[in-house]
């Protein structure tokens, strides 16, 4: 992975805690096919009309196009004007357009994958 600052280390493991407590705190449905993301399922930067959503409609989650082959996953306001982001891992190094996905492991972990 080349040369990590120690801050780019440890935020795999932050992004891991709150993606585990929204996970716990907020059960999502999915925008097209499910009521959960199940594990063992992911969300595809392809699809970008897949997107999680909270029960109360208060906030969605999926990739947010940042330019021609840049995207972010993101949680933002579902009713704002603008889609106002929240939170989005990975700020400064956004994923390709093209393979990229998000997973929910059969043991609970949710993994950002890059192609």
């Amino acid at each position: 992975m080349g040369n990590l600052s120690p801050t780019s280390q440890k935020f795999p493991s932050i992004l891991l805690i709150l993606l585990i407590f929204l996970i716990s705190f907020f059960p999502f449905a999915t925008s097209n096919t499910q009521n959960i993301l199940l594990r063992g399922s992911f969300l595809s930067v392809e699809d970008d009309s897949d997107y999680i959503t909270s029960p109360d409609k208060s906030f969605n989650c999926g990739f947010y196009r940042m330019g021609e082959n840049a995207y972010w996953f993101s949680i933002w306001f579902t009713n704002s004007k603008e889609r106002t982001v929240v939170w989005m891992a990975n700020r400064n190094r956004p994923v390709n357009g093209r393979g990229s996905r998000i997973s929910l492991q059969q043991d609970g972990a949710m993994i950002l994958r890059e192609c």
